[in-house]
């Protein structure tokens, strides 16, 4: 069996085929492993994307003929088939990256406690800092506030090199498979929004941190659906309320101390 290094998960739901060619072309390294899960039940996409997939020997492609999910199709993805590396890369197929930076990625990680979720700085099209480092959220309240964008500060403006922060978005995270074993990947009650917020809320509880690597910038498509959606509004709302029925609806003590941690610096 072929050792690789890292195992990169991506979970797909009617995307573009072309897009996921640009992302096996760019990932197309000895040391990479990639694996494709498909949420859709589009039999045309999919037979495209499978189509695609068999020209990279270091890809798979599963379909799942339905839409479990963005944590759970990762969960499946992750457990049952990147068992073969030491760190996984979790990543949207909206984002451009290339294999050299992902292995820069897990050089940095190798550098910081085991126990870290590791992410390259997020770019828009036009080279802007995307606002993707945020502070956890201490009520239901703060977090509505930042939903309206009211008093909302670009944080990762504030990053320099390699810098802890609260919470990072989750387009491209970068850890250790054991640590996502032991954290029990994403949690079950998120369908889509908010489980990378968890997943992080789970890892300072587990004694862990996020970390931002700004030596390492990458493009991410932030299309922020759920603000154009009614159906995916009602899903964000839902993840909102399971997030603070599970941490506390007014008042997240570990939150409060990880953000203010972070903005004494």
């Amino acid at each position: 069996m072929i050792k690789f290094r890292v195992f990169v998960s991506i979970v797909t739901y009617n995307n573009n085929p072309n897009e996921i060619k640009k992302i096996l072309e760019s990932l197309n390294h000895p040391q990479i492993q990639i694996g494709i899960m498909d949420n859709s039940d589009n039999k045309i996409i999919s037979k495209k994307i499978k189509g695609i997939t068999r020209k990279y020997s270091n890809s798979q492609y599963r379909c799942l003929n339905e839409n479990v999910g963005f944590g759970k199709a990762h969960n499946e993805n992750i457990f049952n088939y990147g068992k073969n590396c030491d760190y996984i890369c979790i990543l949207n197929p909206d984002v451009k990256i290339q294999s050299d930076e992902i292995l820069h990625l897990i050089n940095t990680l190798k550098t910081l406690n085991q126990n870290t979720i590791l992410s390259p700085l997020l770019l828009n099209k036009d080279g802007s800092i995307q606002s993707m480092v945020r502070l956890l959220p201490q009520s239901i309240f703060y977090y509505f506030c930042r939903l309206l964008s009211i008093n909302q500060k670009n944080y990762a403006n504030y990053t320099n090199s390699i810098h802890r922060v609260p919470f990072i978005h989750g387009a491209c995270y970068l850890l250790q498979r054991k640590l996502f074993l032991s954290l029990q990947g994403f949690s079950k009650e998120f369908f889509l929004y908010c489980e990378d917020l968890d997943l992080c809320r789970k890892l300072y509880s587990y004694g862990g941190n996020c970390y931002v690597d700004s030596n390492c910038k990458i493009f991410h498509g932030y299309g922020r659906a759920s603000r154009k959606e009614f159906k995916l509004f009602i899903i964000h709302l839902s993840s909102i309320i399971s997030y603070f029925k599970k941490w506390g609806f007014f008042y997240d003590e570990k939150a409060k101390t990880v953000n203010q941690n972070f903005l004494k610096k």
